[in-house]
């Protein structure tokens, strides 16, 4: 929409756009992420003040003032792009972090799971006899092998 307005006041309204959009920012936070969230209004206060370095940068007609302009113009992209790089190291820390979280707690949740075999109440009952036999006879006697033969025919 910029390039509809006359040249001599964009840069104005492109400043005055900006700070809107910062207000906005700030008043709606619309990232739930906060890196992601201090991303965005680095790039917006970037941006306004670019904005108004351009309009320091059309009222001027000093050349050693335009080079410190420029020079200030080249060190906010600069900025700019070093916080954009640890934002996205910041990011990949943290999901590092989440992920390892997630898996010690799928980890844990796997200890603490118990399995018991359900048993029916004749096998329960089976097992109990079994094991008075085998308590009164011994392990090798005639009546506990005979007590086994029966229980496996079942």
């Amino acid at each position: 929409m910029l390039i509809y307005i006359p040249p001599t006041s964009r840069a104005g309204i492109a400043t005055l756009i900006c700070v809107i959009t910062v207000a906005n920012l700030n008043f709606f936070e619309p990232h739930k992420n906060r890196i992601l969230f201090w991303l965005s209004q680095i790039s917006f206060i970037t941006t306004t003040a670019k904005y108004t370095v351009a309009l320091l940068l059309s009222s001027s007609n000093q050349r050693e003032e335009q080079k410190i302009i420029g020079v200030l113009l080249i060190v906010l992209d600069v900025s700019f792009m070093v916080s954009s790089a640890l934002a996205i190291i910041a990011s990949l820390w943290v999901l590092r972090v989440k992920v390892r979280s997630i898996q010690r707690n799928v980890r844990e949740e796997h200890r603490s799971v118990k399995i018991t075999p359900s048993v029916a109440p004749e096998q329960k009952k089976m097992a109990e006899n079994l094991s008075q036999i085998r308590l009164q006879h011994g392990a090798s006697s005639k009546e506990y092998q005979q007590a086994i033969k029966a229980v496996q025919m079942d």
